[in-house]
């Protein structure tokens, strides 16, 4: 009886080039493996940057609060006065660049400036 090592080392000698194909196709379906653990890793590190960046585009701006001081005086559809403070609670300067004021009373009239 011929030892079990002489054996397969025949084998492989015989049927090398079936075994090249088996390990060339387990080759294959590694790479293809790997090719979509890879876009997998870059889908998801995109992802974490997308929402790094809304993390921090939020936790930088700022945040305004409008205080009314006083009474607000309404005469008429087009005069109203008012006195009013803005504070910032962000941790950046705020720059007004635009503003909107709508005013609503009680019988559902509306006046935007």
């Amino acid at each position: 009886m011929e030892p079990i090592a002489s054996s397969w080392w025949r084998w492989i000698q015989e049927d090398s080039s079936g075994l090249q194909a088996i390990f060339t196709a387990g080759a294959v379906l590694v790479a293809a493996l790997y090719a979509w653990l890879t876009r997998q890793l870059a889908s998801q590190a995109r992802r974490q940057a997308d929402v790094t960046r809304e993390v921090f585009e939020s936790s930088h701006r700022p945040w305004l609060n409008i205080f009314l001081k006083g009474d607000a005086h309404y005469t008429s559809a087009n005069h109203f006065s008012a006195t009013c403070s803005v504070k910032n609670y962000g941790n950046v300067p705020a720059v007004a660049v635009t503003w909107a004021l709508r005013i609503e009373g009680g019988d559902g009239t509306s006046v935007e400036r």
